[in-house]
C-alpha cells in the first residue's frame, strides 16, 4: 500500500513540474498606454487619406491593428480613384517590412476602410516607422513605439517614391 501512495506522489509531482517547466510565459504588455493618432491627408480637393492607430504600447512578437480610410469626395460619377498603396514599417535606413500592398478603386462619392494588421517581429524594440505610400502621389510616416519608450530620438524615417516589389 506504501508503494502505491509514493508512487502515485512521485507521479503527481512529476507531472506538476514538468507543466510548472513547459510552461511558456505569454507576452507582457508593455507599461505604456497606448497612444492614439490620426493622419489626414489630403490629395488634391477630391481625395482623402487618413490613417490611424496607436502610436505606443505595441509588444513585440504580438498583432497590432491599424485603420486606413480612402475617401473619393470627387462630385463626377466618372471619376473613380484607382491607384495602389503600401504599407510599410520603417527603421531609418530601409524597409524593415511590407506590411499591407494592394491596388484599389474606390468610386467617386464614397470611402472604404481596410484594417491594417502588423505582426512585429519579435526581435524589435524601440521607435520605428509606420508609413502608407502612395507611388507617384506621396507618403505619409508615423513614429510608433514597440515595447518601451527609451529617451532616443526617433527617425527620421526614409522617403521612398515607389512600394518595394513582391
Amino acid at each position: 500500500m506504501k508503494r502505491i501512495a509514493v508512487g502515485t506522489i512521485v507521479v503527481v509531482v512529476v507531472v506538476v513540474v514538468a507543466l510548472l517547466i513547459g510552461r511558456s510565459e505569454p507576452a507582457v504588455a508593455p507599461d505604456v498606454p497606448p497612444s492614439p493618432f490620426t493622419s489626414v491627408w489630403g490629395l488634391e480637393d477630391k481625395h482623402v487619406v487618413t490613417f490611424s492607430g496607436d502610436s505606443a504600447g505595441h509588444i513585440p512578437g504580438e498583432e497590432s491593428e491599424f485603420t486606413l480610410e480612402l475617401d473619393n469626395r470627387a462630385a463626377d460619377i466618372d471619376d473613380s480613384w484607382q491607384f495602389e498603396y503600401c504599407v510599410l514599417l520603417l527603421d531609418e535606413d530601409s524597409v524593415v517590412m511590407k506590411v499591407a500592398h494592394e491596388e484599389v478603386d474606390v468610386p467617386a462619392g464614397l470611402k472604404t476602410s481596410r484594417t491594417i494588421t502588423v505582426q512585429f517581429p519579435a526581435d524589435l524594440d524601440g521607435p520605428y516607422g509606420l508609413s502608407v505610400l502612395i507611388p507617384g502621389r506621396g507618403q505619409t510616416i508615423q513614429t510608433i513605439w514597440i515595447g518601451g519608450i527609451e529617451p532616443v530620438s526617433a527617425g527620421p524615417w526614409p522617403v521612398l517614391d515607389t512600394c518595394p516589389g513582391d
